[in-house]
């Protein structure tokens, strides 16, 4: 059995902000609500049904690394004692996936390309991941399944869902280092989901690529940051942050490895800088141009298709300030195009931001997503205000449909 300072020495590998915003949004009442409604729709068990369905299910007689693998990340991760159930699906991408409702077996998919492709240290360093969702209990808050609930929630609640989201695959980067105790390997792996490439095609320097990554500064001034709002495609972020985690004391304490040059408390605020650079609010803070474009983004959302959308103006007023709110919808009331209006102070303000990183660029653009979002339906006329606001901000034309993709 573990003892406490076991798991407590396994808890200090996890991101203190994921473990703090998993527990406001899981104390959330609306978000309480549906993960209960989930529970009692047997939802829990639509997984397994798929696994055993599509995949097939295998022992240690049919793939005895992969297994012995398995059950020795649930071991590092104080899950020795839980059944699990492991299943390999024919499939072209490389995927893994865990999942846990702290019922039943452990589930465990792995697809066909993923065993094919990778290393056995790269594939332990992902077995871990997987592993460590299930230990830090990332499966009570079913994020991807809320976001698909149509008018259920709210945009503040959609973007700190998917802003915990990167953090929980951050604590879950670093738990895959332990176990493979190789940046090279838990690099790779990273690299090689997000390509599909491996060797001899694929000749990986982390040395070379590492260096890159350390100027955080550099990395969020990127001229392409989409990527950066992505939690589990590949991305210099997640690079960053476990190069910043190997030179740290808890996975030198943890994997007896590393350098252990960075404290913990360091090696935390380090990683938090990283993922601000995601965060709309961080492009918005002592920008009144970010400010104003998001406010007049958003009324031009909310007003494009003839008249102001009620929720979209809602969900809004859950961030905007409220006096700012009123006059902008004030003067618009006013006007005979509320829509023509609210486009041109937009674009005025959206010029103004060109001096802004391009994560911030994309932070707010990602921010107008989800309130065009807000009423679950995000008609053409929206989708085409979108591509225009993408174009203003300078950011990837992608982008829009790639978070849209988050809520299909």
């Amino acid at each position: 059995m573990e003892s406490a300072e076991e798991r407590a020495a396994f808890e200090a590998l996890r991101l203190a902000s994921d473990r703090r915003m998993q527990a406001e949004l899981c104390a959330d009442p609306a978000i309480k609500t549906l993960s209960e409604e989930l529970r009692r729709s047997g939802g829990l068990d639509a997984p397994r049904r798929r696994f055993l369905a599509e995949g097939m299910r295998v022992s240690a007689a049919m793939i005895p690394d992969l297994v012995k693998d398995v059950r020795e990340c649930l071991t590092l991760c104080g899950l020795g004692g839980r059944s699990v159930e492991v299943f390999v699906r024919d499939e072209p991408l490389a995927n893994a996936a865990c999942i846990d409702y702290g019922e039943g077996p452990i589930l465990m998919l792995f697809s066909s390309s993923l065993l094919e492709r990778l290393s056995q240290g790269e594939l332990r360093s992902v077995v871990a991941h997987e592993a460590a969702h299930a230990a830090f209990g990332h499966h009570a808050l079913p994020a991807a399944w809320l976001l698909r609930q149509e008018g259920r929630l709210d945009p503040r609640q959609a973007l700190r869902l998917m802003a915990w989201n990167r953090r929980a695959e951050i604590s879950c980067d670093r738990v895959g280092l332990v176990a493979c105790k190789s940046l090279q390997d838990a690099t790779k792996a990273l690299m090689k989901l997000s390509s599909g490439l491996s060797e001899p095609i694929l000749r990986f320097s982390v040395d070379e690529y590492v260096a890159q990554m350390r100027d955080i500064q550099s990395l969020a001034a990127s001229a392409d940051a989409s990527e950066l709002f992505s939690s589990h495609p590949f991305s210099p972020l997640r690079v960053a942050a476990l190069a910043q985690f190997w030179d740290s004391r808890p996975f030198a304490e943890a994997a007896g490895g590393g350098t252990a040059r960075v404290s913990a408390e360091e090696a935390e605020r380090r990683v938090e800088e990283l993922l601000r650079a995601m965060e709309p609010e961080r492009a918005e803070a002592g920008s009144a141009p970010a400010r104003d474009a998001a406010l007049w983004g958003g009324l031009w959302l909310a007003s494009c298709d003839g008249g102001i959308d009620p929720a979209e103006l809602a969900a809004m007023a859950a961030w905007a300030e409220p006096a700012a709110l009123a006059a902008a919808s004030t003067e618009l009331a006013a006007g005979a195009d509320p829509a023509a209006r609210a486009r041109e102070r937009f674009l005025v303000n959206a010029k103004a931001c060109a001096g802004l990183a391009a994560a911030d660029r994309h932070a707010l653009l990602q921010k107008l997503i989800v309130v065009a979002r807000a009423d679950q339906v995000v008609k053409p006329a929206e989708r085409a205000v979108l591509a225009e606001m993408a174009a203003a901000f300078a950011t990837d034309p992608a982008f829009v449909e790639r978070v849209l993709s988050i809520f299909e």
